[in-house]
């Protein structure tokens, strides 16, 4: 999205990645998960927005793309709003009965009240394909929700390296979206736990 905010005219630009899935698309809509900041200059613009207001939005960007069945497994780490490009590549493997395709997420978030999109990940725990581990970095999680697996702490190498043993190197494929802090750390992670270069993919 790339709009003039506030009094100067100030030109600022965000990436926000769509929620929705292709059906929404085609009726000419679309959604995006979008946190706001409290001094965030796009954060500010947003929250003054009206229903009925126009704003500018570019796109799509991005050259990610996914064959049914082409791995074993897929390992997406994500921290916060990073769960946003997951969301769609797991609903159209959940509701695929050709898919053979395990998915785990592992999500980061510093609290566990911060967790996005509950609703969605409840929906997706029940397929017997997709796992779910939280990771909180800030506190012990409290009322913790019936069948969650949530762990205090990071994700750490230690994680990924058995998560990635659970299949052949070659047919992993690992799918990163955080911070930059977060994606380098990951990303580094997974290399030393062998997954191939040409099969790691960071938002």
């Amino acid at each position: 999205m790339k709009n003039k905010v506030g009094s100067s005219d100030c030109i600022v630009s965000r990436a926000y990645t769509p929620i929705s899935d292709l059906e929404a698309h085609m009726q000419g809509c679309f959604e995006v998960l979008i946190k706001l900041y409290p001094s965030g200059k796009m954060s500010n613009y947003i929250k003054s927005w009206t229903i009925g207001e126009f704003v500018h939005w570019r796109g799509p960007f991005g050259d990610f793309k996914y064959s049914a069945n082409k791995y074993e497994q897929v390992i997406m780490c994500c921290a916060g709003t990073g769960i946003a490009p997951m969301l769609r590549l797991i609903k159209s493997i959940v509701e695929d009965d050709t898919e053979e395709t395990f998915m785990h997420l592992l999500y980061s978030c510093k609290k566990y009240e911060e967790m996005l999109m509950c609703d969605e990940i409840s929906y997706f725990r029940t397929f017997w394909n997709f796992s779910f581990c939280m990771f909180v970095t800030q506190e012990n999680p409290q009322n913790v929700r019936y069948g969650e697996t949530v762990v205090q702490g990071r994700i750490t190498s230690d994680v990924l390296a058995k998560k990635v043993s659970e299949k052949s190197l070659d047919k992993t494929l690992v799918l990163i979206c955080g911070t930059e802090t977060f994606n380098k750390d990951m990303k580094n992670f997974v290399q030393e736990s062998g997954v191939l270069e040409n099969n790691i993919y960071v938002f």
